[in-house]
């Protein structure tokens, strides 16, 4: 008599393919997509270093945020938006996307107003807004796209208030610089200084002035204005009472006295060999190779002393290599390098004699 249940005999292989059959119509899903990685933020000490702001939460989405289409201006803030593409370290990319949106704000208030001009040499520093007190309103990441996303504002009676205390602190200084032309007995030297700042503190304000209108729409009152015109006759009549000799102590340099005058014309002083300032450039020449293939080096040195004697006298140090297919060759190219570097040097010493008017 057969048995109406066999024992059937079941192959290890038909088990495993029984255990991956059954595993599968288990499974909420058969895809094979991976999740995607956590988007890293950075820590809460860098962002803080980075953009002086605590970020609670970034918003991560499969596309562009709506409010890319933010309006400019609106509701008491100045508005930018930055972006950047990921690939390289998220911190980093957030980063990037956040100075992008800074600088997108300060390259809006900054357009339009008034330019440097050719006047005086106490340069102005162009940044008188403040990137620290630019806050951020939204930061998103785009997984799809993979980019970051940066919303700035600025507040614009925040900012203003600012400017206003940047534009009382120039005027002080202008107060300062006048009554120092004005003085029978002052220095020469103190002179000097006080003509060469006074430019550029007019300039600075102006540009303050500037930014406050496109800020707010208003022109800045001034609690005691400063008669700007008056300031610029008193510099004019110092600047131009005070030549400067010019003595190159070495090979002529094809172009240097021209480079010296412009520099010293920006800041409206003029060459006078009998002058009280003095630039002095001393110039060492060294050749090397072979007459096929000439080097050239040149050691160069600057002594400035524009305040006349007891003033004192600054200086710097320049070398300047160059080759050609000949000696000529070779100190023709040097000539612009050597022009280049006495100009910088010039001007980096007028700017300090200007500054020295804060010590």
């Amino acid at each position: 008599m057969s048995d109406p249940f066999p024992t059937r005999r079941f192959r290890p292989l038909a088990w495993v393919a029984l255990l991956a059959t059954l595993t599968l119509l288990s499974s909420p899903s058969c895809s094979t997509r991976r999740a995607p990685a956590a988007i890293k933020i950075p820590a809460v000490n860098g962002l803080r270093t980075a953009s002086d702001i605590l970020v609670n939460d970034v918003d991560t989405r499969s596309g562009p945020p709506k409010w890319l289409n933010h309006e400019r201006v609106t509701q008491g803030y100045v508005y930018g938006i930055g972006t950047e593409d990921g690939g390289r370290h998220d911190s980093e990319d957030l980063f990037r996307a956040m100075q992008a949106a800074r600088r997108t704000i300060i390259d809006f208030l900054q357009l339009d107003t008034p330019n440097q001009e050719t006047y005086g040499v106490d340069q102005p520093n162009s940044e008188s807004i403040d990137p620290n007190q630019i806050e951020f309103e939204h930061l998103a990441y785009d997984e799809r796209a993979r980019r970051w996303y940066a919303l700035a504002r600025l507040d614009i009676e925040q900012q203003s208030q600012d400017l206003e205390t940047q534009a009382s602190a120039v005027d002080e200084r202008l107060k300062r610089l006048t009554e120092t032309l004005e003085k029978p007995d002052a220095p020469d030297g103190a002179k000097l200084r006080a003509a060469l700042a006074i430019a550029g503190s007019i300039n600075q304000l102006k540009q303050i002035d500037a930014l406050y209108t496109k800020l707010t729409g208003q022109k800045r009152a001034s609690s005691e204005p400063v008669d700007e015109a008056h300031c610029l006759v008193l510099a004019n009549a110092v600047l131009a009472d005070h030549g400067v000799r010019i003595v190159v102590d070495g090979p002529q340099v094809a172009g240097l006295q021209e480079a010296i005058n412009l520099v010293l014309g920006e800041a409206h002083l003029s060459t006078d060999e009998f002058g009280r300032g003095l630039i002095t450039v001393h110039l060492h020449e060294s050749n090397g190779f072979g007459p096929g293939n000439p080097y050239l080096e040149i050691d160069g040195s600057v002594e400035i002393a524009l305040g006349g004697a007891g003033e004192q006298t600054y200086g710097s140090t320049f070398n300047v290599v160059s080759t050609g297919d000949s000696v000529e060759e070779a100190r023709f190219r040097a000539a612009r390098t050597i022009n280049e570097e006495v100009s910088s040097i010039v001007r980096a010493t007028l700017q300090s004699i200007a500054q020295g008017t804060e010590s």
